[in-house]
């Protein structure tokens, strides 16, 4: 799968470094992506936050890059928008920023705001998810603020990562029971761990 990423259009990562050599100061935390090489070379040329990086929402096979936005504020706790890189999902296109994320005052928990559907060409409806962020800051989990609510769960054709809001709105309708169940959230892809794309959760093929 990661190798499939990785292969997807070199013309994005050439794209980056010629426009980088043609404007020195290129803030790298704006420019625009399409594809996993690109990304790539974003987060080569950045000092990365833990959370930074590029991730994989596996039921859906949804590849984003999360990236911290310029601060208005020396004090203000960062803010991290979450943009498609590669997508298997027809209504998402490379480019897209389908999402923020907000830290918290605990390090591991962020705040997340999530686009649900796209409707006419417009991503809406953002949901509210609570964000934790693993030890080794190789996964994350979504889960939804409890919160009392009738579980209902109907065919949408204009809901983005309808497999990831299966899992999540329906362990939230669990409540306590839905520890019982695989929580639903991301695996980071890259930068990876030992810098040669391995994940500690996939075997790694020599």
């Amino acid at each position: 799968m990661i190798r499939t990423i990785k292969g997807a259009a070199l013309c994005g990562a050439l794209f980056v470094s010629s426009l980088c050599q043609a404007l020195p100061h290129t803030d790298m935390r704006s420019v625009k992506v399409y594809d996993f090489e690109a990304a790539a070379e974003v987060c080569d040329a950045l000092a990365l936050d833990p959370i930074e990086g590029v991730w994989i929402y596996p039921e859906d096979n949804v590849t984003v890059l999360v990236r911290r936005l310029p601060s208005l504020s020396p004090s203000a706790l960062p803010e991290y928008k979450i943009e498609v890189v590669a997508t298997s999902d027809v209504r998402l296109r490379p480019g897209d920023e389908i999402g923020h994320m907000k830290a918290t005052a605990e390090a591991s928990k962020y705040e997340v705001s999530l686009y649900t559907e796209r409707k006419n060409g417009v991503l809406q409806k953002p949901s509210d998810c609570l964000a934790t962020l693993d030890k080794d800051a190789e996964t994350i989990i979504l889960k939804k603020p409890k919160r009392k609510f009738n579980f209902r769960f109907t065919f949408n054709p204009s809901l983005i990562l309808p497999k990831f809001w299966r899992v999540v709105r329906f362990n939230s309708g669990l409540g306590e029971k839905s520890t019982e169940r695989p929580a639903s959230g991301m695996i980071k892809v890259y930068p990876s761990y030992d810098g040669n794309g391995s994940s500690r959760r996939s075997p790694r093929y020599l």
